[in-house]
């Protein structure tokens, strides 16, 4: 099928929120048409190009989204909320004006949940518990229950939504065929990231108005 794209400098994931701020012209009139249609278009990381002013290729695999509510804003612009849905390959751009749009294919991307060793979600649920609880405590914020999913698919990527790697990484965790790859690659990464949030716990400084 063919759907409109947005290349962009970010990795979005399945099940995962999406706030997107949209001022070029190419892409107030895409939103115009996803609006009066079926409400859903892709983003992709940039494999090569500009996300603003100019063609960009994607890389080979995106996100679909859903768009949930969508404003414009007193300058023009247009505040967007959406969740992501499937993944998606692309198999050609077959436009760049008035603003991209691929041919792609869902087809060979479902995710394969039932090959997870039970061992390997409780592991890593432990794991990512205790990463965004330390997480919060070193940022201030309130300890929140955000719902983390027994699922495998969901799972792992609302870990690959918080870990704080680089791009390229977050789409080679999205390009990961199943949910059991992606949750082994996220076990380790998250074995790295914690090391490091507990150590920043230990060296942090006690807040003097407890004194």
């Amino acid at each position: 099928m063919r759907l409109p794209i947005m290349p962009l400098n970010g990795v979005h994931y399945p099940w995962m929120p999406i706030v997107l701020s949209i001022f070029e012209e190419r892409y107030v009139a895409m939103l115009a048409d996803v609006l009066a249609g079926a409400h859903v278009f892709g983003t992709a990381l940039i494999a090569e190009g500009r996300e603003v002013g100019g063609p960009a290729t994607p890389h080979p695999v995106g996100v679909e989204v859903m768009v949930a509510r969508a404003w414009d804003l007193p300058d023009g612009s247009w505040r967007v909320v959406g969740v992501g849905r499937h993944r998606f390959a692309v198999d050609e751009m077959v436009a760049q004006e008035p603003y991209p749009v691929a041919e792609v294919r869902f087809e060979g991307l479902q995710e394969a949940s039932n090959d997870v060793p039970e061992a390997l979600l409780t592991d890593l649920r432990g794991l990512f518990e205790e990463h965004l609880s330390l997480l919060q405590a070193l940022l201030g914020t309130p300890v929140a229950d955000l719902g983390i999913p027994f699922e495998p698919a969901r799972l792992s990527y609302m870990v690959a939504a918080h870990l704080g790697i680089d791009m390229l990484s977050r789409q080679r965790l999205l390009e990961i065929p199943g949910a059991r790859g992606r949750l082994e690659v996220e076990l380790e990464l998250l074995k790295a990231d914690l090391a490091k949030l507990r150590l920043f716990a230990a060296v942090k400084p006690s807040d003097p108005s407890r004194n």
